[in-house]
């Protein structure tokens, strides 16, 4: 079990500027621990000579306190009560934050359920219905509060349990209008954030907040949504991820059917009743491996990248990098630089700002 103070250390580096999953977990596996990764952030100098922004420990002790006074609490990747399926996902949070019945986690049936902020008269029948039959199945639905699919979801599975992911800070509402909604799922079901407490809802947090949605399920329903939506980005995850990505189908005149029509032409189960759904879920139980990079005891590698192997390698990936996001595995394969040599390259770049890791892990230039 991991003590408080370590807790605190994970949260003030995971706070720092430019630490993304990838970077805390390569960090401390580097130094051994949270504490060497910490002072080795000290040295870091950013492009034009700036120094970067650790999270100092006062600041995360104010988080810390304010989530505590809120009734929320922390998880990290070696609690017990951290999700097992969000554990075997690429690179996942190292810390979250929790508020309402953390019970709901250790539930190895979880489902994701989304789709339009504009939902149809027929879309929030057939959500509600989805969402109460896979409740009574012993389902926790998972959504995003937000307008349209995702209110109907929780709605009609309070009592059977429901999870909410929010692309704010825990104690941030979003939208407004779901106050009321989120009362209820903090006293019956469960809310979660990856992001800072106090953090402003805003759209670039949205596509991290869908990764989580998809990386608890283990498989993720759409039930309504455009083409270009965060609906099909969740799906998208779900798939990379190796999980059940089914879709409700509806008519080619109907803008809010085509996000799922092309994902059932692209592969998806197609469902029409929620026992359709049941079928593919109780199919088989789905085996998360767990990734010994993130999750086992860290010792710093046997094989160091030297100081001039680590700038050559730098030049080499920016070289080959654009504002076009690209898959890390294809730049490894096209570098032709070994992979500790690659990552280790890799991480100083995402820190000090020249690169920026998107959906789908890919990597482009920054600005």
């Amino acid at each position: 079990m991991m003590h408080d103070t370590e807790k605190l250390k994970w949260l003030q580096l995971y706070r720092s500027e430019n630490v993304g999953p990838a970077v805390f977990f390569h960090l401390i596996k580097k130094y051994g621990s949270v504490t060497e990764a910490l002072l080795a952030l000290e040295s870091i100098t950013l492009k034009g000579g700036r120094q970067l922004k650790l999270c100092s420990p006062k600041k995360a002790e104010e988080e810390w306190k304010n989530l505590q006074e809120f009734g929320g609490r922390f998880i990290t990747l070696h609690c017990p009560a951290y999700p097992t399926a969000l554990k075997a996902i690429n690179n996942p949070p190292p810390i979250i934050s929790v508020l309402g019945n953390t019970e709901l986690l250790q539930s190895d049936k979880h489902v994701a359920i989304v789709g339009s902020r504009k939902v149809s008269l027929a879309g929030t029948k057939l959500t509600k219905e989805f969402a109460h039959k896979l409740g009574q199945a012993r389902y926790i639905t998972v959504s995003g509060l937000a307008r349209g699919v995702d209110s109907c979801v929780h709605e009609a599975s309070l009592k059977t349990g429901t999870i909410a992911i929010l692309g704010c800070g825990l104690n941030v509402c979003y939208p407004e209008e779901n106050q009321e909604l989120y009362n209820a799922i903090k006293e019956n079901g469960l809310l979660i954030s990856e992001l800072p407490f106090n953090t402003a809802p805003s759209a670039h947090n949205f596509p991290m907040r869908n990764r989580l949605i998809a990386g608890i399920c283990k498989g993720t329903l759409v039930v309504e949504a455009a083409l270009k939506s965060g609906s099909l980005i969740t799906a998208e995850y779900a798939n990379e991820m190796g999980r059940y990505v089914m879709a409700i189908p509806g008519s080619p005149l109907d803008v809010r059917s085509r996000g799922g029509n092309h994902l059932i032409k692209e592969g998806a189960h197609l469902v029409e009743t929620p026992e359709d759904a049941l079928d593919i879920l109780d199919e088989r139980v789905i085996k998360y491996i767990l990734h010994e990079d993130t999750y086992e005891s860290y010792e710093p590698p046997k094989v160091f990248a030297t100081v001039e192997q680590v700038h050559e390698a730098k030049q080499n990936i920016l070289g080959l990098l654009s504002h076009t996001p690209v898959m890390v595995e294809e730049l490894i394969h096209t570098s032709n630089l070994p992979p500790y040599i690659f990552h280790e390259a890799l991480v100083e770049l995402e820190l000090t700002g020249r690169i920026v890791r998107s959906f789908g892990d890919k990597v482009s230039l920054c600005g």
